[in-house]
């Protein structure tokens, strides 16, 4: 019974079908463009070690409101 609803579902409702094979398009484009985060920290080497340089070492309060400052001016 469960196939027969999953057949319906798979080839009558072609706009879930055509989801599905987007879904899929996309996966493999993220897996196959390897861009990951390694790449653009080599791409920007220096910025990535200015920032560490900056805030190396323990957490501290005033680190993470920089930080968060940072971030809401970047985004």
């Amino acid at each position: 019974m469960l196939q027969v609803e999953l057949k319906k579902i798979l080839f009558h409702h072609k706009g879930l079908l055509l989801l599905l094979i987007a879904l899929a398009a996309y996966a493999v484009f993220c897996v196959g463009s390897g861009c990951d985060s390694s790449y653009v920290i080599d791409r920007n080497e220096d910025i990535y070690l200015t920032y560490m340089e900056r805030w190396q070492g323990e957490i501290t309060e005033e680190k993470a409101q920089e930080m968060e400052a940072e971030y809401a001016e970047a985004t």
